[in-house]
């Protein structure tokens, strides 16, 4: 299973805990920086919200430049008591943008791996990419019901708009994603 993504797609609070950090706690849309992280390989179990400003040298609707050392520490000290984390998967939003990574996303790919690598061993690194997508209605029968939309990408409708993560390794490359 090592390489691929499992979306907990019944978990609704998790999904939800996804969307809220993609729309930056309802602040002007700009490129955020969140980490979920698991006990496996391959399931997401944890989500870190990185929104502490210190850690950000910008953030626009079409960059975001954070510290990735702080990002790599504050999971490592989470861990230091723990087992883990086996998977880490580094996102980053593009506000209604492409779920395909930029040159300079793929230009800067082997830093964050270098970064990850000093911190953690024997884990599994997904860079992804959140887009959050059009403005949409509240309807219930279709809120947070994911769906695999491309061998590397799962997207759900949220309460205001849609939402498409997809799964990267760390030279953006495209990896699978499952909804489970």
């Amino acid at each position: 299973m090592r390489g691929t993504f499992v979306f907990p797609g019944t978990d609704t609070d998790f999904i939800q805990l996804i969307e809220l950090r993609g729309n930056n706690g309802a602040q002007d849309d700009v490129e955020t920086v969140f980490v979920l992280t698991g006990e496996t390989y391959y399931v997401p179990t944890r989500l870190f919200a990185f929104d502490d400003p210190t850690h950000y040298r910008e953030a626009t609707p079409t960059a975001v430049d954070i510290d990735n050392r702080a990002v790599a520490q504050t999971i490592a000290d989470f861990y230091e008591e723990r087992v883990g984390p086996r998977l880490v998967a580094r996102f980053h939003t593009h506000p209604g943008g492409n779920p395909m990574p930029s040159t300079k996303d793929k230009r800067n790919a082997a830093k964050k791996q270098r970064v990850f690598d000093r911190y953690f061993d024997d884990y599994e690194l997904f860079l992804g990419i959140h887009v959050l997508g059009e403005p949409c209605d509240l309807d219930p029968d279709w809120l947070r019901r994911p769906e695999q939309t491309a061998t590397n990408a799962v997207s759900w409708r949220g309460e205001h708009r849609t939402h498409t993560l997809a799964l990267y390794n760390g030279r953006y490359e495209s990896r699978s994603v499952v909804v489970g």
